[in-house]
């Protein structure tokens, strides 16, 4: 049986200069689920490089916009996937993070682990941030990959809303461990008990054939509802970043992340599901001039290389890119459904995925040699 623990929510205390717990009671606001009501989910991506790949990676730069960036998204409840307490510091020093949400977790004092311990034991995981209070914050213990976090919200006065930060065992061979970890969390019984349920986040699945498992465990994917393409969260021929990280040889395009609803639920999309983290931060970012990025030496020698000099730095957000949705009420489910078929209808000319700079199997293989033999000679030296 799976194993559900309750912990405590966080909020920064502007008297006293620290966090603290917190616990619901009537002097809390709920959630009130209207036309404004913005979700957002993203994999923020941070993993442990040795120098070789920290130089490509480049996670201070990536992280002080990254925090920008969702900062200026303004999200009602925000869930990031592999949160590290370094990352999770960031979150909680930015003064418009610590003033206007609660969070679900928050660091130790050395930075080395979380206080709830929802980044687990590889100390990467979930994390949720709202700017209501939650009624109960629990964590659902997976053995296979990173805890489940949830967030309890009273929604609407009248119902238990249940958000899950959710990021399943990666790697195409996995398909039927997320399915097992997908059930666990469908079925367990805190979860059945609510009146509305929402999983989002980094769920690996890899094939269009997984998501057979969605309705499998009774709930419904909001880009497909609401949206006719394909919508691509992993996407290397957009994505510059994923074609460095890879060193040019991941090339498949993948909708990994999902934002997905209870079918019995009666909250839905009031507008087209979109991406966001889905533009080069030099193209994106309205902070530059305060924070520029420090386009590297390898970079502009690798342009110079292939006469592409005035190409911009490749650094992106992520390697994956962000879902956002913004929700409200429908009196019943057959409203729900003829407005997500009309809202479908009016994003036909959608797309997110515009496809703008290809690498040819040849450019990536040069790539690839260019890199591995800045590698060979790095630690040569």
């Amino acid at each position: 049986m799976t194993q559900i623990k309750e912990v405590k929510p966080f909020k920064f205390d502007s008297n006293t200069k620290k966090w603290i717990t917190v616990q619901f009671d009537t002097s809390h606001q709920g959630l009130s689920i209207n036309d404004s009501f913005k979700l957002g989910s993203l994999n923020i991506m941070d993993e442990k490089y040795k120098i070789i790949r920290s130089i490509i990676i480049r996670d201070d730069e990536r992280f002080v916009h990254t925090v920008k960036l969702l900062e200026e998204e303004n999200f009602n409840v925000l869930a990031l996937n592999e949160v590290t307490p370094r990352f999770l510091k960031r979150l909680q020093d930015s003064e418009f993070f610590s003033k206007n949400y609660f969070f679900t977790d928050i660091v130790n004092d050395d930075v080395t682990d979380s206080v709830n311990k929802s980044l687990g034991s590889g100390f990467q995981g979930n994390l949720i941030l709202s700017k209501v209070c939650p009624i109960a914050v629990h964590l659902i213990e997976n053995p296979i990959s990173k805890h489940f976090v949830l967030a309890t919200f009273e929604c609407d006065s009248t119902e238990k809303l249940c958000m899950i930060s959710a990021h399943t065992l990666a790697y195409a061979k996995n398909v039927e461990q997320r399915k097992t970890e997908l059930k666990s969390i469908a079925n367990n019984s805190y979860v059945q008990e609510m009146d509305q349920v929402i999983i989002l986040g980094d769920l690996n699945l890899h094939a269009e054939s997984e998501d057979e498992i969605i309705e499998e465990i009774g709930f419904r994917d909001v880009w497909k509802e609401t949206r006719s393409d394909k919508g691509y969260t992993f996407d290397p021929l957009i994505n510059s970043f994923i074609r460095f990280k890879y060193l040019g040889m991941e090339k498949r395009r993948m909708r990994l992340d999902r934002i997905l609803i209870r079918n019995s639920n009666t909250l839905g999309a009031c507008q087209p599901m979109k991406l966001f983290a889905n533009k080069p931060i030099h193209e994106s970012s309205k902070h530059l001039s305060a924070e520029p990025l420090n386009t590297p030496l390898w970079y502009t020698l690798f342009n110079i290389l292939f006469g592409n000099i005035n190409r911009k730095d490749y650094l992106f957000y992520s390697d994956h890119f962000g879902m956002k949705v913004q929700l409200k009420r429908y009196e019943n489910q057959s409203d729900l459904l003829k407005q997500h078929q009309a809202i479908k209808e009016e994003a036909i000319n959608l797309t997110e995925n515009h496809v703008n700079d290809r690498y040819s199997f040849v450019r990536k293989a040069l790539l690839s040699i260019f890199i591995l033999s800045l590698a060979y000679f790095v630690f040569r030296w």
